[in-house]
């Protein structure tokens, strides 16, 4: 097994794609598109700076070649879930250097629930979205042409930061129960 220090970036330069991804929600509910960013380990060592949704990366090349695969089973595959309000990118850094360790980063803007598109809605159907957006991510990486089929998604490690933390939870299938909450809430 391979084993590196947290603290140090790995052997590899990152590339840093992005594109929007349109994935069916159901039958009666429509399609829904999500922004996708996708870090991955490159050889490169110069090229364009990768530009996020908000702002420039100067630490990851634009769509740049990817590196072949440390790993005998292809590139293992992190996906990160943002915050309430936040972007795909705003834990860029986790991403950076798990790439750099020679893994595929994905995360996604969760739109609706991003800082550039705040709805008046109090935002209960990101609830429900938010895991699909996972899983859609997922697929979207799993067929993605310039990985060469190499993301190993059938082991996946997933993250999230606050309100990501609940969509790695539901992603995995954790629910929870009402009636003991509201129960909980009314003699609290």
């Amino acid at each position: 097994p391979l084993s590196w220090s947290v603290e140090e970036p790995g052997p590899y330069q990152v590339g840093y794609q992005s594109w929007d991804h349109t994935y069916a929600l159901g039958s009666e509910l429509g399609d829904r598109s999500i922004r996708i960013h996708l870090w991955y380990p490159t050889e490169e060592t110069s090229g364009l700076v990768g530009e996020y949704t908000v702002g420039t990366d100067p630490n990851v090349l634009a769509n740049a070649p990817t590196a072949p695969p440390m790993h005998e089973d292809g590139y293992p595959v992190l996906i990160h879930s943002h915050g309430d309000l936040d972007l795909g990118t705003g834990s860029a850094f986790l991403s950076r250097h798990m790439s750099s360790h020679g893994w595929v980063s994905v995360a996604m803007d969760h739109t609706g629930n991003t800082l550039l598109d705040i709805t008046a809605d109090p935002q209960a159907a990101n609830f429900f979205h938010r895991p699909l957006d996972v899983r859609a991510a997922l697929d979207a990486v799993d067929g993605f042409e310039a990985l060469g089929g190499l993301a190993d998604t059938s082991r996946v490690v997933l993250s999230g930061h606050s309100r990501g933390a609940y969509t790695t939870w539901s992603s995995l299938g954790a629910t929870y129960d009402l009636e003991s909450v509201e129960e909980m809430c009314s003699t609290g």
